[in-house]
């Protein structure tokens, strides 16, 4: 059953209560236009078939993947993490979302419906006390998003549609919705990468399948048959096919063609370097890159990559691309959390274990932050995977004096001069 904020079950109400949004956005935002450019389907899960598309998305998806959620409480000011305790809002916003999902997988879907759709949707359950239960996504087109005349979002969702389930209408508040949407001109609906590049993604498709159909067709020697004889339907069809059969696919190339009968070859094909295919395709690759704001190198084209430069671009596109999606993920997640008793807790997506450089700099930050008194030894050893020490390894310490923090402020003792010695 689902509830409202008040824990009321909510029944299918009729959709003259809202009011109607901008046709002439909508039909812009969503997916339902033309969708052919160049003779493909550029839709969305058509687009994830092509190679370059599906990289960039599995780059950012694995990404945003490795991210460790964390929950924290403010008390007093004071943040702290309490991802470890046995809590259920704890166990849902940091180790499993729903009984089929880990946050691992949670998060590379959210990527996945960002990239495509531009939209991600799920469905929040609370119990009685409105604390998150479970937290179970939607497929985009399972969700319209209507808005009432007080201003007031809702969300029409369809349930089930299994072979023996029928699917079944329901009317959300936001209460009960977590909707990450990427930029957008209404302040609703997400803008989709690809529907609104798909002229790019389209012509890099269309040159993709260009280059299938020439190895799949292409009969080598290419050219013209001629012949100064008038050959018959029959002939003709006997001619062709046999050339076919000897001369096309990529398996048959190369291969000596032997002539009958008077019959000449004519040379007419033009090569695929004199056509720029392969520079159509290297420049509509690194054009979806930049749709994506994903490097080169992390799909696999090292052609301008150096040493030099590589780390740096994977720091980059940790801190450019990466943590545009960790901002909208954090603040959805922490304005679902924003009610009740729930306003003093704080949601997180760590990537910082990603971003940490070559060992010698981390060796390097790790010892001046431990002189400074910021880490414990124990808080250095986890961050490099060792065990914590049982005793002593959770007092901070400055370089100086080998002083706790809870003594710096103490004066030192005044030696007293023995009686003897004055």
């Amino acid at each position: 059953m689902i509830v409202d904020y008040n824990g009321n079950p909510l029944s299918l109400e009729t959709k003259q209560e809202y009011a109607v949004n901008n046709p002439n956005l909508l039909a812009l935002l969503a997916d339902g236009e033309n969708t052919q450019v160049a003779g493909m389907d550029v839709s969305g899960s058509k687009s994830m078939r092509h190679s370059t598309v599906y990289a960039c998305i599995r780059v950012i998806s694995e990404a945003l993947g490795q991210l460790k959620p964390k929950l924290f409480k403010i008390d007093g000011g004071v943040k702290k993490e309490i991802s470890n305790e046995s809590s259920q809002l704890s166990n849902v916003l940091t180790r499993q979302p729903n009984d089929f999902q880990t946050w691992n997988e949670f998060l590379e879907q959210i990527a996945i419906h960002l990239c495509v759709d531009g939209n991600f949707y799920a469905y929040v359950n609370r119990n009685s006390r409105g604390v998150p239960v479970e937290i179970i996504p939607f497929l985009p087109s399972q969700v319209s998003i209507n808005t009432a005349i007080d201003g007031s979002v809702y969300y029409d969702c369809s349930f089930g549609g299994e072979p023996e389930q029928p699917t079944e209408f329901k009317r959300l508040t936001e209460h009960n919705i977590l909707h990450i949407r990427f930029m957008t001109f209404d302040g609703l609906h997400g803008m989709s990468p690809i529907a609104f590049n798909r002229g790019s993604i389209g012509l890099s498709m269309a040159a993709a399948k260009h280059g299938e159909q020439f190895f799949t067709n292409s009969a080598t020697p290419n050219g013209i048959i001629r012949t100064e004889k008038s050959l018959s339907e029959k002939a003709i069809k006997r001619l062709k096919q046999g050339w076919n059969n000897l001369h096309k696919g990529v398996t048959n190339s190369n291969k000596l063609a032997v002539l009958e009968d008077g019959l000449e070859f004519q040379q007419v094909s033009i090569s695929n370097k004199d056509s720029q295919f392969l520079e159509t395709r290297k420049y509509q690759r690194s054009e979806i890159c930049g749709i994506f704001r994903v490097p080169l190198h992390m799909i696999g084209d090292l052609e301008r990559a150096t040493f030099s430069n590589i780390e740096e671009q994977s720091i980059s596109f940790y801190r450019d691309s990466i943590s545009p999606y960790i901002e909208k993920i954090s603040a959805r997640i922490n304005r679902m959390l924003n009610t009740g008793k729930h306003k003093n807790y704080h949601f997180e997506l760590d990537y910082s274990h990603l971003i940490k450089g070559d060992t010698k700099a981390q060796i390097e930050l790790t010892k001046e932050l431990f002189s400074m008194g910021a880490l414990t030894l124990n808080e250095v050893r986890e961050m490099f995977g060792l065990e914590p020490f049982e005793k002593g390894g959770d007092q901070h310490v400055v370089a100086t004096n080998n002083y706790t923090f809870g003594k710096l402020g103490e004066k030192p003792k005044e030696t007293e001069i023995p009686k003897n010695e004055e």
